[in-house]
């Protein structure tokens, strides 16, 4: 059933992801303190390669998140990760 209700979601309301994916990207580090407009060409055009490649940078440096609360690590590592993560992905 959820599987079924996410479906539905992503065809009849593509742009609420966009939104999801532009909210989660102002506030990083590296985009935070450029417009959208001056962003990677990648993003600013939401090219599917970008966004897909941004999309699961996003889940794995999540993941790496809770791996480092859990471990005990501090916001500074965290936010280094991230950085160098959409850094990275900021190249293509």
């Amino acid at each position: 059933m959820h599987v079924h209700v996410c479906v539905h979601a992503r065809r009849s309301h593509a742009w609420v992801e966009d939104s999801a994916l532009f909210g989660v990207a102002r506030t990083l580090p590296v985009l935070s303190e450029q417009a959208w407009w001056d962003w990677p060409e990648g993003l600013r055009f939401r090219q599917e390669k970008a966004m897909a490649e941004f999309r699961c940078g996003w889940i794995a440096a999540k993941v790496k998140m809770q791996l480092l609360q859990e471990r005990g690590a501090g916001n500074a590592q965290w936010e280094k990760k991230v950085a160098a993560v959409i850094k990275a992905r900021a190249k293509l």
